[in-house]
């Protein structure tokens, strides 16, 4: 051990006082490699003539490279005299080689470089030989991987440690006498050396050994020893400046923070072994004794530590640096010899801690503050059982044997007493039964009791508590009461310890739940409990470890926290956790062992930090999440519109709160949805903000998909649905979502697996929930034949989305399919492969596209719906959710064949009007006919003919229609439109009075540039002008009314699915999505 513990002393030396030398040696020493250097950089090497004289025979130089593997300080003068005869030119590369790869010793270092220097001065080429070969020896260090720290074994290390330490300090040499003069190839080496060893500090002894030999040289800086010497001297050290202030400075810097990384081991070092020196102390009182394990890792630390202060003190030396100082810890444990031990701590783990034994007053009212039976009874019926002997007591009961009757009435008391035990359900009936029960104190009722406690049904868990208190109540005064009940339990306890058998685990489980009972009444002591604990711990196995849990769970805090057991209780369940991890539990007991530790040991967890909210928010938080149900919105609502939406603060509050669906209860989202519909009337923000919250949320939950987040994003699709029922949210964001939702990180354009996603793979079918919410809550009120053509379209996708799942769905997922199915009117026809959705999803788009293309062919305009549509069904942004029957004239079939014309294909295009010779004619003729009709009207009394009124007689000539207007089905003509035709001329039919009063009917034929069409139809369009700004201010004033009326009560009319309003309605405000700016 001494040997592993000490290096050789020619190697490192770190003593101070080995070192001595005089004054002259020391400037004698560097008087020669002053010289030396001199000579080696001036070199004059000998001509080839020079060299032909040499002996250049094989035998002799391949004798002397042999020789040179084998260098040592002995040899020094025959190799030299040798070197001097022989022509080594073709054998420079293997006698480098020889060098380099010799086992040199710390003193064969100066015969090396002797060598070194007569071959640097006869061959040239031995300087880049020499450093090419030195480099190659510390190829395995220079070529590591820093950022793979620490996978370099100590062992391949240690075995070449010796080799890396001599050819470091030769290379120092070298550089020194002026042989090698390349300084990056040292500091390189230096830096990759001591950068890979941090943390192994195997290089260390290496460092210290080139330090020794060259350092004070090439840092023109003397170490601690030569500065004293020379101070005391009063001496300086001679300046050889052999590397350049930059080069210096650098290594300085290595060397620097390689001292700075191996005093910081030592002190880590240090503090280990004092902690490891604590544990053994603990151990040693705990136990009495070590491991041969804890000795062998003791003894392998310590001899690290002693190594690591001796190098960092020898390196602090070289470098005249200061040695750092080791922290001094009282005197708890003394260094120990018998060894380490397995970090057992002696220490109360509840000590200084405000802990308290009990989680509440209740629990600890239950254990601590029992009865005083002294209070309770007289006196003289507890000191008769404490004051006589045994022989008092036998006289009495030979005394009471004759009378029967006392005794069978004390009988009779007791059975009805223990009839009444299955009964005690709280700690007042515990206490009363005591008390009842001390009225009968005998000894054959101390008897009946105790073992009526201890056969306590096994189905009635739920009575050990308040039979413990019963027992704990008693015990104090009748001492024998408990003490048996102790006893008969312990007996139990060892006979299933040793029977073993599965099938008594419940009667094991009472068992062990009555033993951790009284633990808590301390009626079975501390120790004790331990022992049944450390009992269990010894058998951990099958049914052993459910009755571990059980009683830990029942006294195991009690235990930990308790200045009697904490020690030990901790070490034990430390060892129970050990073994968890190394038996081969199945899932369910290692969740019950995971959750009986924390139950007595849990995790520190940090502290709550409450938010710092003003009572405004408060006041917010409460009515939103407190108060809001069905019948509290009018009031709420109410409360919420008297805030002050001037305050920014209040403001963002308010729509941060309403953005938060999933803090209210499920049921009353709809509730929330009305209260935003509300405030959307008299605050516009409000819903265009709240919306855009929720849509971001959405977003996020389909870019992250976490399962724990699972209901928020259900809610939150639940919310906006109810919001477009409340008409804050349009079709449009509506359908946009629904499809975002279906295709989001899904590539369904050109792909053949469209809906292969991480995010949303073949198993994940909480999308299918997401849609199944929307159409649940949204598809009652798609009541505009937009919004059901829309709807009919997604309906086609989400089935493809469907069938693209892995089959057969999972039974909630089909019931919820069928369920959300059903609902829907019309009934939508599912397809039963993911082929035929797939081929239907195919001819839609075909169709919309040959549609599109027919159209642009024809230069006539899609309308709005069909061409958003049109144009992408993946993503439909419709916004013509209010057009009337009248807009829709059939000029193109549907898609799929439907002969409604509410679900037609619209084209609208401008007829051109071209007027020829023939109509130019007619209207000629037509002008002059209606100016004599003009100039003989003037002279008749009467109404004119712009006055008369329209007949009620429709007839059609020559495919014209004679009155004004007529209607056709879905078609409406009016008067504009028909003077508008390709007609120039129309005719009419005019009922004039003539004598008699008779009635007469006259043809006529009118041009639309004629006064009397133009008064007409001006007449005409005044009127429709004024019916219509009547009708508006009708229905404004109606609006008005109810809002006057019932200002408060929006949502109330709100409430049921029928008083929603209608979404065709036309004046519907559409909200634009955007960010409210602040």
């Amino acid at each position: 051990m001494e040997e592993s513990s000490q290096f050789s002393r020619d190697e490192s030396e770190p003593q101070v006082s080995t070192r001595a030398f005089t004054i002259e040696s020391f400037y004698k020493e560097y008087a020669r490699i002053k010289e030396a250097r001199v000579t080696n950089i001036t070199v004059k090497r000998p001509n080839e003539d020079y060299m032909k004289k040499l002996d250049s025979t094989i035998k002799k130089n391949s004798a002397f490279v042999k020789r040179l593997r084998n260098l040592s300080e002995d040899q020094s003068k025959a190799l030299e005299h040798d070197f001097l005869n022989l022509n080594l030119t073709k054998y420079i590369s293997e006698a480098v080689n020889a060098i380099c790869e010799a086992k040199l010793k710390t003193s064969d270092v100066i015969t090396a470089v002797n060598l070194c220097s007569l071959f640097h001065r006869r061959y040239s080429d031995f300087k880049l030989l020499f450093t090419t070969s030195i480099t190659r020896i510390f190829s395995d260090v220079l070529s590591f991987d820093k950022k793979e720290k620490g996978t370099l074994k100590n062992d391949d290390l240690s075995k070449n440690l010796r080799k890396y330490r001599t050819a470091l300090r030769l290379l120092g040499a070298l550089v020194v006498e002026g042989i090698v003069d390349d300084y990056q190839l040292l500091i390189n080496i230096l830096s990759d050396v001591c950068g890979v060893d941090e943390g192994q500090y195997l290089f260390l002894t290496a460092v210290i050994s080139f330090l020794k030999g060259s350092g004070e040289l090439l840092l023109n800086a003397p170490s601690r020893s030569t500065r004293l010497l020379l101070e005391k001297h009063c001496c300086s050290l001679p300046a050889l400046n052999i590397l350049p202030e930059e080069c210096r400075s650098r290594l300085k810097s290595v060397l620097g923070r390689y001292f700075c990384s191996a005093s910081g081991h030592l002190l880590h070092l240090h503090e280990e072994l004092h902690d490891m020196e604590q544990q053994n102390h603990s151990v040693l009182q705990l136990r009495g004794f070590l491991s041969a394990d804890s000795k062998e890792a003791y003894e392998k630390l310590l001899v690290s530590y002693e190594k690591m202060i001796t190098n960092v003190t020898a390196l602090a030396d070289l470098l005249d640096l200061e040695v750092p100082q080791l922290p001094v810890y009282t005197a708890e444990a003394t260094r120990l010899t018998e060894g380490p031990g397995q970090g057992i701590e002696l220490s109360d783990p509840c000590e200084n801690s405000e802990v308290s034994v009990w989680d509440d007053w209740e629990q600890r009212s239950f254990y601590e503050d029992l009865l005083d039976l002294k209070k309770a009874v007289p006196g003289g019926l507890l000191e008769k059982q404490a004051s006589k002997n045994l022989e008092g007591e036998k006289q009495k009961r030979d005394a009471e044997e004759p009378k029967e009757a006392p005794r069978t009435t004390l009988l009779t008391q007791l059975d009805q007493l223990l009839l009444r035990m299955p009964l005690c359900v709280s700690k007042d009936d515990a206490d009363k039964i005591a008390v009842d029960f001390c009225f009968l104190n005998a000894k054959s009722t101390r008897k009946r009791l105790v073992k009526a406690l201890f056969n306590i049904p096994r189905t009635r868990l739920d009575l050990i508590p308040y039979y413990a208190r019963l027992a704990a109540v008693v015990s104090p005064h009748l001492p024998d009461v408990g003490s048996k009940l102790a006893q008969l339990l312990d007996e139990e306890f060892q006979q299933h310890m040793q029977k073993k058998e599965q099938g008594n685990l419940e009667a094991r489980i009472r068992n062990v739940r009555f033993i951790a009972e009284l633990t808590k009444f301390s009626i079975v002591p501390h120790r004790v409990a331990l022992d049944y604990f450390q009992a269990l711990l010894n058998d951990f196995t099958h049914h052993t470890v459910d009755v571990t849990c059980h009683f830990l769970e029942n006294c195991g805090r009690y235990l930990y926290r308790s200045s009697q057991s904490s020690i030990r209780c901790k070490n034990l369940l430390g060892v129970m956790m050990r073994k968890r991890r190394v038996l081969h539990l199945d899932n369910r007991q290692t969740t019950a062992v995971e959750n009986a530790y924390y139950f007595c040991n849990p995790p520190d967890r940090l502290a709550y930090k409450k938010s710092n909210r003003t009572p405004t928010q408060l006041y917010i938080q409460k009515l939103l999440y407190k108060d809001l149900n069905k019948m509290s919105v009018e009031r709420v609502l109410k409360q919420l519109r008297k805030l002050n939406y001037e305050d920014l603060t209040t403001l963002h509050y308010v729509i941060s709160s309403l953005s938060k669906p999933w803090k209210v209860k499920y049921y009353n989202v709809y509730c929330l949805a009305s209260l935003v519909a509300g405030l959307s009337r008299w605050y516009d923000e409000v819903g265009v903000c709240v919306v855009d919250d929720l849509l971001e949320e959405v977003r996020i939950g389909l870019e992250t998909n976490i399962v724990s987040n699972n209901q928020r994003r259900l809610t939150v699709v639940k919310f906006l649905g109810e919001l477009y029922n409340f008409r804050v949210l349009d079709s449009s964001t509506l359908f946009d979502t629904m499809y975002t939702i279906l295709f989001f990180s899904h590539n369904v354009v050109n792909s053949d697996t469209p809906f292969a996603s991480p995010l949303d793979g073949p198993t994940d079918y909480f999308r299918i929930r997401l849609i199944c919410a929307f159409i649940d809550t949204c598809a009652p009120y798609f009541d505009s034949s937009s919004t059901k053509k829309k709807f009919k379209y997604y309906l086609h996708y989400f089935q493809w989305y469907i069938l693209s799942k892995s089959q057969p769905l999972p039974l909630d997922i089909d019931f919820l399919l069928q369920d959300t199915f059903e609902t829907l009117r019309p009934p939508f026809r599912l397809c039963e492969t993911y082929n035929q959705a797939k081929a239907e999803i195919e001819r839609l788009q075909e169709t919309f596209t040959k549609l599109t293309l027919n159209c642009l062919s024809n230069n006539e305009v899609l309308d709005e719906t069909d061409e958003n549509m049109s144009d992408t069904l993946l993503e439909p942004e419709a916004n013509s959710d209010e057009l009337t029957a009248s807009q829709r004239p059939s000029s193109c079939a549907d898609p799929e064949g439907s002969d409604d014309h509410e679900e037609s294909i619209i084209l609208r295009g401008k007829v051109k009007q071209v007027l020829v010779e023939e109509d130019e004619a007619f209207l000629s003729e037509l002008g002059s006919l209606i100016n004599e009709s003009h100039i003989s009207g003037r002279n008749t009394p009467g109404s004119s003919v712009s006055d008369l009124a329209l007949p009620s007689i429709h007839r059609k000539e020559n495919g014209v229609p004679s009155s004004l207007s007529y209607h056709s089905q879905s078609k409406t003509y009016d008067a504009s439109r028909l003077i508008a035709s390709k007609f120039s001329e129309t005719s009419w039919r005019v009922m004039t009075r003539g004598k008699g009063c008779k009635h007469h009917f006259k043809k006529i034929e009118l041009p639309k540039e004629s006064s009397w069409v133009v008064n007409f139809r001006n007449r005409h369009q005044e009127e429709e002008a004024e019916r219509d700004e009547m009708k508006r201010f009708i229905l404004e004033y109606q609006e008005r009314t109810v809002e006057e009326e019932s200002s408060d009560g929006f949502i109330k009319a709100s409430f049921t699915p029928q008083s929603k309003l209608n979404r065709s309605q036309k004046g519907r405000k559409h909200f634009t999505l955007r960010r409210y700016q602040n």
